[in-house]
């Protein structure tokens, strides 16, 4: 089995329903993947960077708990942990409000040591920032020499389409690196103005790469060079939807770690494997959905590894 790590920012995270504060949690894409894999008792690194400030304690305690291993987090002394208020509406969608306070040295980690069967995901706001781009740059290119499978997650939400035309060149840079690209309608649409997962994959600048195109009423699309396929999602009355997409990169990365699929597996994966793959994904999403955390219960966590 190899390691997983998990790129991207790390956020204190404060959680409302129509005004109510509910509680306050870790989060940021990266950390509720990594925590749901750290409950699936997998060998996952958090890269990332909090401040050496309270709420940054309680983050790193809260990931020691949950098995996630933080040798490659960067804890700043000049700023602060960020803070993400998130605002549950009547339908259990989110908004967010943003509070940051970071120094101006910023993400100074050592790199880790990739190997042919590890997984590096990374996604979201962090991998694209002008500000550390050429160091996720950095790390992209180790992994891929070291023949590590990437997975990129855009997650890429409207509040930054002002500044789309500035940073399409880093999402694209990151595609290229990826050997499977994850994320959902809202992402594609924003990004490319594309409208279905036939119509993104054009957009997509290696034709190698996998898609896999998740919707939240219409299923779950893979489309890659020699096939494409659609899943479908059971119907349920989501708790809170925070945190789904992120599962389901969990859901995919258990499922290869759990058939043993690497990087040089990949082009020789037939229609079982992707569709056993993407059911763990389903299952993951659906789980966090029916609950008010971003990651799966130790319960579940527990109730998969018996299966």
């Amino acid at each position: 089995m190899g390691r997983i790590y998990a790129l991207g920012e790390t956020l204190y995270e404060k959680i409302y329903r129509e005004g109510t504060f509910l509680k306050s949690i870790a989060g940021g894409s990266a950390v509720n993947t990594a925590i749901s894999l750290g409950r699936m008792k997998l060998p996952v690194y958090l890269i990332s960077e909090f401040g050496n400030d309270e709420e940054g304690n309680k983050l790193f305690d809260f990931f020691l708990e949950n098995k996630v291993n933080t040798r490659y987090v960067y804890r700043h002394n000049d700023g602060k942990t960020s803070v993400s208020n998130a605002h549950l509406d009547a339908n259990n969608e989110a908004q967010y409000q943003f509070f940051k306070d970071l120094p101006k040295k910023r993400f100074e980690i050592e790199m880790p040591n990739f190997k042919d069967d590890d997984i590096l995901l990374l996604g979201s706001w962090f991998a694209i920032n002008p500000e550390l781009k050429n160091k996720v740059l950095r790390i992209l290119k180790h992994a891929h020499n070291a023949h590590s499978l990437i997975i990129y997650d855009p997650n890429f939400r409207v509040a930054h389409i002002n500044e789309l035309k500035q940073i399409k060149p880093t999402i694209l840079r990151n595609m290229k690196y990826a050997d499977i690209v994850r994320g959902s309608n809202d992402d594609f649409l924003n990004i490319f103005g594309a409208k279905s997962a036939k119509e993104t994959f054009s957009y997509m600048p290696d034709e190698s790469t996998c898609l896999i195109y998740t919707t939240s009423n219409r299923g779950e699309f893979l489309h890659c060079k020699m096939f494409h396929n659609n899943y479908p999602i059971p119907e349920i009355n989501p708790v809170s939807t925070i945190g789904a997409g992120d599962n389901f990169n969990a859901g995919l990365i258990y499922g290869l770690s759990h058939k043993g699929i690497s990087k040089k597996d990949l082009p020789y994966m037939d229609k079982k494997d992707w569709k056993d793959l993407i059911n763990y994904g389903i299952l993951f999403a659906s789980e966090v959905c029916m609950l008010e955390d971003n990651y799966i219960s130790p319960d579940f966590a527990r109730e998969i590894k018996l299966k």
